[in-house]
C-alpha cells in the first residue's frame, strides 16, 4: 500500500465537543479554602482546560472531582469518556459513556445520549470491533437532536467500510453523506479514494477535481490526486499535480508537513530536513516518512527507529506501516520480529492490504530456510490471489526445494 494512502482518518482530533460551563459564583466564607469552595462546574472547567493542554493526569483528576460533586451531569461522563479515547483507554471510555445514557424521552437527555452513543462507536472503532461500532453509530443516527454530529458519524460508517475493503459500500456511504451535506471537500476526497479502489478512475478524478475546486489550498487533495495519477502510470500528470501542490501557501505547521511530503514524492533531497523540522514541531506522521526515506536508502535499522517513533506517538496503525517494519526486520535478519509485524498488520488490514503482508510472509520463511512453511504459505496465498505470477514462480521454486528435501 502506497504511503500516500495514509489518509485523513488518522487526523480525527475534534472529539471533545461539550459546552464548558462557567463556575458558579463563590460565596466568601471565612476560613474555607478556595479548593473547598470550588463547584462541580469549576472542576469540569478545569478538566477541559487541562485536556486542551494535553495534561491528561490533571484533567482526569478534575473530571473525577466534578463527577463526585455532581454525578447527575451527563456531559461530565461524555467528555471524560471522549478524553479517555484520546488516551487510548477505550474500555475506560466505554464505562464513562455508559453512565451518561438515560432512558428518558427528553430532548436534552436524547442529545446527550446521541453524543454518548457516538463516543461508544468511536471507542469500538478504535478497538477494531466494527460490528459493535456500527450498532452504536446507528443508535446515534436514530436520534434527531444534535444533527450536526451526523456528518461525522456517517463518515465513521464509511471508514468502517473502507477498513473492511468494502469499497462499493464505502462509495454508497459517501453518496449518502453528500446527499445531506453537499459541498464538503473532505467527503469528495474520501469518495475519490473509494472510487479508486473499485477501478472507477474517471469518477475518482472527477471527485478530486471537485474537491480542489471547493478547497484549492488543501495539500491532501492534491496528494490524493497524485496517487491516482501514479496508479494510472501517468508520470507526467502525477508530476504536474505535485508542481501545483508545491505552489500552495505554507502557513501552519501542518502546511509545512504537507509541503515536506510533496518534496518527498518529488524525490527532493530537501524532504528529509523538512520532515525533521516537522517532527520537532510535533508531527508524528513525519516519523513515518522519515522511515520511508531511510528504508529506500537501505538504512533499515534507522528506518525501524523512525517507524517505532511513529507508533510510540500515534494511536493510529495500519497495515502499510507494519508491512514496512516487517521488510526492514527481514533485511537485518530479525525474522521473528518480522513475522510479528506481519501478524499485527494482518489484524488491521483489508483483503487487498493483506496481499503485500502475506507475500512478505512467504519471503521471511524462505529467508529463514523454512521452505516447507514458506511453501504452505505460498499455496494458501495463491488460493486467494491466483493471478499473482510472481508468487506462482516462487511457489514452483519452493515446491522444488521441498521435494529435494
Amino acid at each position: 500500500m502506497n504511503c500516500v494512502m495514509i489518509r485523513m482518518w488518522e487526523k480525527r482530533t475534534n472529539w471533545i465537543r461539550g459546552t464548558v460551563f462557567g463556575a458558579a459564583a463563590l460565596m466568601a466564607v471565612s476560613g474555607l479554602s478556595g479548593c473547598a469552595l470550588k463547584t462541580a462546574g469549576g472542576y469540569y472547567k478545569d478538566a477541559m482546560k487541562y485536556y486542551e493542554t494535553k495534561n491528561y493526569t490533571e484533567a482526569a483528576a478534575s473530571f473525577e472531582e466534578a463527577i463526585a460533586r455532581n454525578p447527575e451531569r451527563a456531559e461530565y461522563y461524555i467528555d471524560y469518556g471522549l478524553m479517555k479515547i484520546q488516551m487510548g483507554d477505550y474500555s475506560g471510555a466505554l464505562e464513562e459513556l455508559d453512565k451518561a445514557i438515560l432512558d428518558k424521552d427528553i430532548k436534552m437527555v436524547q442529545a446527550n445520549n446521541k453524543k454518548a452513543y457516538r463516543g461508544k462507536g468511536i471507542a469500538y472503532f478504535n478497538m477494531l470491533e466494527y460490528d459493535r461500532a456500527l450498532e452504536e453509530f446507528e443508535k446515534a443516527l436514530a436520534i434527531a437532536e444534535e444533527s450536526e454530529l451526523d456528518l461525522d458519524i456517517l463518515a465513521y460508517k464509511a471508514s468502517i467500510c473502507e477498513k473492511r475493503g468494502e469499497w462499493k459500500e464505502a462509495v454508497s456511504a459517501y453518496d449518502e453523506i453528500l446527499r445531506q451535506h453537499d459541498g464538503n471537500a473532505e467527503i469528495y476526497t474520501a469518495r475519490a479514494y473509494a472510487y479508486l479502489n473499485i477501478g472507477g478512475i474517471q469518477m475518482s478524478r472527477d471527485d478530486y477535481d471537485k474537491a480542489i475546486e471547493l478547497d484549492p489550498d488543501n495539500f491532501n487533495i492534491y496528494l490524493g490526486k497524485y496517487a491516482l495519477m501514479k496508479k494510472q502510470n501517468d508520470e507526467i500528470g502525477a508530476a504536474a499535480v505535485l508542481s501545483q501542490a508545491e505552489d500552495l501557501p505554507v502557513v501552519t505547521a501542518e502546511d509545512r508537513l504537507q509541503y515536506a511530503k510533496v518534496k518527498y514524492y518529488q524525490k527532493d533531497e530537501e524532504a528529509k530536513e523538512l520532515l525533521l523540522t516537522s517532527a520537532e514541531e510535533g508531527s508524528t506522521l513525519a516519523y513515518f516518512y522519515l522511515g520511508e526515506i531511510a528504508r529506500e536508502e537501505e538504512n533499515y535499522e534507522e528506518a525501524l527507529g523512525y517507524y517505532e517513533a511513529y507508533l510510540d506517538h500515534n494511536n493510529f496503525v495500519n497495515s502499510a506501516l507494519y508491512n514496512q517494519m516487517a521488510v526492514c526486520s527481514m533485511e537485518i535478519g530479525e525474522y521473528d520480529s518480522a513475522l510479528e509485524y506481519v501478524e499485527q498488520g494482518l489484524k488491521v488490514s483489508t483483503a487487498e492490504q493483506a496481499k503485500a503482508l502475506r507475500h512478505n510472509e512467504v519471503a521471511i520463511y524462505e529467508r529463514q530456510g523454512e521452505y516447507e512453511t514458506a511453501y504452505e504459505r505460498a499455496a494458501a496465498y495463491l488460493q486467494d490471489y491466483p493471478e499473482d505470477e510472481r508468487m506462482q514462480r516462487e511457489y514452483e521454486f519452493l515446491q522444488s526445494r521441498v521435494t529435494e528435501e
